[in-house]
């Protein structure tokens, strides 16, 4: 009775109507789910559809989806644009890796273009509403260029130990391995952890093969074999 109470005085002020029925909507679902999830799904719904399908069918949920707000929309369409793997899920990209249909630098952009869009735009204050294509396109390219450049570097700086010590007492500063930090930061964002977490599921369900889930785990995370194992578990083995 109180909470009825409560919907009738607000019905009155915000409405300025005392007579009609109060009506209480239940929510279609209670689950909360992430943009991340939320496009999963979407991406496992268009599967084994062709690339140009699944750009048009994006755009339209994307406009229902976000029709009151200009903003999300706006970053769900600028995902889109910048790399069509975006539209694919984790074990498609894996899938077309192997394949050689796309490259290594497909896979991380798909994987991390959202990531960077919402930091150039919350946190750094970069205007994707007025800018042109190229600008946004060359800001994520950017944004990206530590995440592919741990990719394509696979050469540990060497260091010349005949000038370790250059006789004036002061020891050289060894560079730090740049492949490795990059990738130590790329398993900790946010998309890192949700990209891992994908594949695991991958797995587990048996879509994605195991051998193929250990190969991109230390191709794009850098995570050695034993600790991708055990990440993805021991792999359930198939009668014949």
């Amino acid at each position: 009775a109180r909470y009825k109470d409560v919907l009738r005085i607000i019905q009155a002020i915000v409405f300025m109507d005392t007579e009609s029925a109060i009506m209480v909507n239940p929510p279609i679902s209670f689950d909360l789910k992430t943009e991340t999830e939320l496009m999963a799904e979407f991406a496992l719904s268009q599967k084994g559809l062709p690339t140009a399908i699944r750009y048009e069918s994006y755009i339209s949920y994307v406009d229902r989806r976000y029709n009151s707000d200009a903003i999300a929309r706006q970053i769900a369409t600028i995902c889109a644009m910048y790399n069509s793997a975006y539209l694919y899920t984790v074990d498609e990209r894996v899938n077309l890796l192997a394949s050689g249909q796309i490259t290594e630098k497909d896979a991380i952009s798909a994987q991390f273009v959202f990531d960077a869009v919402t930091e150039l735009y919350y946190d750094e204050g970069f205007d994707i509403m007025n800018n042109d294509y190229t600008a946004i396109k060359n800001a994520i390219d950017e944004k990206l260029a530590p995440r592919f450049d741990a990719v394509a570097s696979n050469v540990i700086p060497e260091v010349n130990m005949d000038e370790f010590n250059n006789g004036t007492g002061e020891e050289l500063v060894i560079p730090n391995d740049v492949e490795a930090e990059a990738k130590a930061r790329l398993k900790g964002s946010v998309g890192g952890v949700q990209g891992i977490l994908e594949i695991q599921k991958s797995v587990s369900e048996g879509v994605t093969d195991y051998t193929a889930a250990l190969g991109i785990l230390d191709l794009i995370y850098g995570i050695p074999n034993e600790e991708a194992k055990r990440i993805l578990g021991t792999p359930k083995l198939t009668k014949a």
